[in-house]
């Protein structure tokens, strides 16, 4: 008895660490499927009608019948290749998922496209699937034998890998987070505009000069004659001209003068008049 559990506790060790395919008692453990989809059952109640109970790989479509999980539920379907001289049942294997266990509610043949309550069992060499139902939630799972049965469990099947969470850095910030980003990435945008002005602001700054007296000489015309008095050597030889007629101005005004000694030939006339 020790020896036979050694072997297994061995091939427990060797199932849990490897990959599909499984070595199983009857074969391999080929695949497994996680789906919502409906799938095809026979119709038990129109099978017993017809009092038709042997299980077959074709059925008319008014036996078949399409079901759904559950809500809450998922289908899974386990994929097996018996080998010759190897059978499988439903009752062989039950899955465990999310601390529960669930039994097998369904068997197809490899050429058969729906399960069939009818069939139990399988002989092979064969490909046979088994069909559970677990809940949707659940991330793991693991096929073990049913009570009463020796058989090497299968563990630590993955059934989905939920999204990882996003890393810190791409985490969305918070309104008080926000801010303070916003922050720094408006002083960074201004640091990297400050770094790339100074070598255009002389030109900038230069354009400048050279543009605002261009709308200021039309407006006042005495800034143009002061920046004119740049050369002042003319400046000098106006005032000379200017001094000249100075003097001249007080000769023309003297001119009126000898009228007022006109009144003093009359009284010579008088005399006259008097001889």
């Amino acid at each position: 008895m020790n020896i036979t559990k050694c072997l297994c506790l061995a091939v427990l060790l060797a199932l849990t660490a490897g990959a599909f395919p499984y070595n199983l008692h009857a074969g391999k453990l080929t695949s497994l499927l996680r789906t919502t989809d409906a799938q095809d059952f026979v119709d038990i109640t129109e099978a017993l009608k017809t009092n038709d109970l042997t299980p077959a790989e074709t059925v008319p479509d008014y036996m078949r019948k399409s079901v759904p999980p559950e809500e809450g539920n998922v289908y899974v379907i386990l994929t097996f290749s018996v080998e010759a001289g190897r059978s499988i049942s439903i009752a062989d294997y039950v899955l465990s998922a999310d601390g529960s266990e669930y039994e097998c509610c369904g068997l197809a043949s490899q050429k058969a496209d729906f399960f069939d309550p009818r069939c139990f069992k399988l002989n092979g060499p064969t490909t046979a699937k088994l069909l559970f139902k677990c809940p949707e939630n659940a991330e793991n799972c693991d096929v073990l034998p049913a009570p009463g049965f020796p058989l090497a469990p299968v563990k630590n099947l993955v059934l989905f890998k939920k999204a990882e969470p996003p890393a810190p850095e791409s985490a969305p910030a918070t309104n008080e987070e926000a801010a303070p980003a916003a922050a720094a990435g408006a002083e960074a945008t201004e640091a990297t505009e400050t770094t790339e002005t100074p070598a255009e602001a002389p030109a900038a700054e230069e354009e400048k000069t050279e543009e605002e007296p261009v709308p200021t000489k039309p407006i006042p015309a005495k800034p143009t004659a002061k920046a004119k008095p740049a050369p002042a050597k003319p400046a000098p030889a106006k005032p000379a001209e200017e001094a000249k007629p100075a003097p001249a101005k007080p000769a023309e005004e003297a001119k009126p003068a000898p009228p007022a000694p006109k009144p003093a030939p009359k009284p010579k006339q008088e005399e006259e008049s008097w001889f």
